[in-house]
């Protein structure tokens, strides 16, 4: 059972582990992230529901809905991604295209679409990546950092391996360094910190409410709290999994207008 929204909000605010083993070179480092790929990461195009409820200080600050088409590359290249915004009304009808890791944004009424640059956010904290989902296996040099027992989004201690991710060089990634817990009684994701190069850690990602999605269980629900701003909280909710795969030249910055979402 998900924790309750409040104490969650309340929890995120003293993040800690409750205790820490000592590392191993466990050969099985690699493995667990391969399998965190595939259960964060549909093998082949799919689309998605992503409600997105940002917090600050506990209050609600902001919401958006999107359906989200992914296109996987059958070249193992990065994931092209179309977002639509569906409510509110404010948001509905906004597009966002993610092609070739770059993001664009088509506004109701525009005549083309505006490159965005940098990290962008869709609400609160949660950016396209969230929704799309990092390379971690393919962009990551994996380290087992040993045993440690932590506080999931339930609320509940479990039992975790906590690796380091490193990125491999040449990669252009959003995060050069990632922190991620492996846990529980079928060694799926709990937690994921990003950390800058400074080492500072910038959000903290749980991964809750496991569910049946495209062949698998995969995480519902993400809460993300903000490491550069203390009391922001962002959940996402997922629902209504399906392999989709819109026209592909509708992946393209000048074909944004005439991309639809999908029944």
């Amino acid at each position: 059972m998900a924790m309750d929204l409040k104490r969650f909000l309340v929890f995120s605010m003293g993040l800690a582990a409750l205790s820490v083993g000592s590392s191993s070179a466990a050969p099985e480092a690699e493995a667990l992230v391969r399998r965190a790929d595939d259960l964060l990461r549909p093998d082949r195009s799919f689309a998605v529901v992503a409600e997105i409820d940002s917090y600050r200080n506990r209050a609600l600050a902001g919401k958006i809905t999107l359906k989200t088409y992914v296109r996987v590359s059958k070249t193992g290249g990065e994931p092209d991604a179309l977002a639509f915004a569906t409510d509110p009304e404010a948001e509905r009808g906004k597009v966002i295209l993610r092609h070739e890791g770059v993001l664009w944004l088509l506004n109701p009424g525009a005549e083309r679409p505006v490159k965005l640059v940098g990290h962008q956010r869709l609400q609160g904290d949660a950016s396209l990546e969230d929704l799309v989902h990092l390379r971690l296996a393919e962009d990551y040099a994996v380290t087992d950092e040993g045993e440690e027992t932590i506080v999931e989004a339930s609320g509940k201690s479990v039992a975790t391996r906590r690796l380091k991710l490193t990125a491999k060089s040449g990669v252009s990634s959003v995060y050069p360094t990632l922190r991620l817990w492996i846990g529980g009684a079928f060694q799926r994701p709990v937690k994921m910190e990003c950390l800058a190069a400074s080492g500072k850690v910038l959000r903290t990602v749980f991964y809750d409410r496991y569910r049946g999605f495209l062949g698998t269980d995969r995480p519902a629900e993400l809460m993300i709290v903000d490491g550069t701003a203390p009391g922001r909280v962002t959940r996402i909710r997922f629902s209504d999994y399906s392999h989709q795969e819109l026209p592909a030249d509708w992946y393209q910055p000048e074909k944004m207008r005439e991309a639809k979402p999908g029944n």
